[in-house]
């Protein structure tokens, strides 16, 4: 099965029925407004594993800001880019096992995403 690309606005979510595990990898995921949203990996034996991007936050791989006081475009190293209530972190690349569920959702803004999806054979 080749890789799978989810792209787009909203609330997202990903159920791994490939019959293998699966990597998502975060390219990009912003949650537009100042309200979390709730980054949650469901299992079936309900050990779910649950995150949250503050509002007005940035995620994912290799992304780079310019600082408008400096005058210089930066690349983030740790990969993330919080709002004005401080720092916060998130994995940009998660392992899923077969029938586990991936989403990211928010009751309040919009979520812009990115993601990548890459099977454990290719």
């Amino acid at each position: 099965m080749a890789a799978t690309v989810l792209s787009g606005k909203g609330n997202v979510s990903y159920t791994n029925n490939t019959g293998q595990n699966v990597r998502i990898v975060i390219n990009f995921l912003r949650k537009e407004g100042s309200s979390a949203a709730t980054i949650t990996v469901s299992n079936s034996g309900g050990d779910d594993l649950v995150m949250s991007l503050v509002g007005d936050g940035v995620v994912g791989r290799s992304l780079a800001y310019f600082d408008s006081y400096t005058g210089a475009a930066t690349q983030i190293s740790n990969n993330a880019g919080g709002s004005s209530s401080g720092s916060f972190t998130v994995p940009t690349e998660i392992a899923m096992g077969s029938g586990e569920t991936f989403s990211v959702t928010t009751s309040n803004g919009d979520i812009h995403y990115n993601l990548l999806v890459i099977p454990e054979a290719g």
